[in-house]
């Protein structure tokens, strides 16, 4: 390990470590990452029974043809996938975000 960090220099070793740490962390929870942007960045969910559901590509590609727009509001786009939610996750979804099934 020593012989990494002395390879890439210090700073490198750090963004290396970092990045195997962050890639090998848990997805965080829906809840936790609206908490966790919350008065940071202006959130838009966008929410869909599956990921391939042709409303949820519109949106994407409307949204995906604004990146100045979306970057000076400081937007962070949410895919909110029924599919691929979490049994926490679908309940914070409909008790808290009042989302539909």
């Amino acid at each position: 390990m020593h012989t990494t960090f002395c390879r890439l220099g210090m700073l490198g070793g750090i963004g290396l470590l970092l990045t195997v740490l962050l890639s090998a962390a848990p997805p965080a929870s829906l809840s936790a990452t609206l908490k966790a942007n919350r008065w940071k960045k202006r959130v838009l969910l966008l929410h869909a029974p599956t990921a391939d559901d042709a409303t949820l590509k519109r949106q994407r590609a409307l949204l995906a043809a604004q990146p100045e727009g979306m970057r000076a509001r400081d937007m962070l786009v949410l895919d909110v996938i029924e599919s691929q939610l979490s049994a926490a996750d679908r309940q914070y979804a409909r008790q808290e975000l009042k989302l539909s099934a």
